[in-house]
């Protein structure tokens, strides 16, 4: 078996991670940038994709617009998996008062890749951007005990 891991090309907010007001400026669901997108087919054209069978793709807007030209090259379908995204998910507002942010649906996905394959219980309906509280994983409490 061969397994390739990549991670998504250069998005928007990438380029702005070291400004002082990036916490209000971020995007929750981010595009990817023009050379994000020239990457991303670069890399498509170049990489050596032999023997790859299956294209998954998280459902973010920047893992589905790298996903495309690598599904175009292979002629493979990309199919969304809606619990693969960044720790915390689609959220908004400052540090510690992220917001829950609703993911895209299949049709403005599918403009960014054609090949795009909705998970089907989620047919009609965006994925919900797999929000989750931001916290000290080592400040929670131990379970109680009676």
């Amino acid at each position: 078996m061969k397994l390739l891991l990549i991670r998504h090309a250069q998005s928007e907010n990438n380029v702005i991670e070291d400004r002082p007001d990036y916490a209000q400026a971020r995007q929750p669901d981010p595009p990817l940038t023009a050379h994000g997108h020239a990457s991303a087919r670069q890399f498509a054209h170049d990489a050596d994709l032999s023997g790859v069978t299956h294209l998954s793709t998280s459902l973010m807007l920047r893992a589905v617009q790298t996903a495309a030209p690598i599904a175009a090259r292979l002629n493979l379908p990309a199919h969304g998996i809606e619990r693969a995204y960044e720790y915390g998910g689609l959220t908004t507002g400052p540090a510690g008062g992220f917001t829950p942010v609703t993911g895209g649906d299949h049709a403005s996905l599918r403009a960014d890749c054609p090949a795009l394959i909705w998970p089907a219980h989620l047919t009609g309906q965006p994925w919900d951007g797999g929000a989750e509280a931001w916290g000290n994983p080592s400040s929670t409490p131990a379970p109680r005990t009676s």
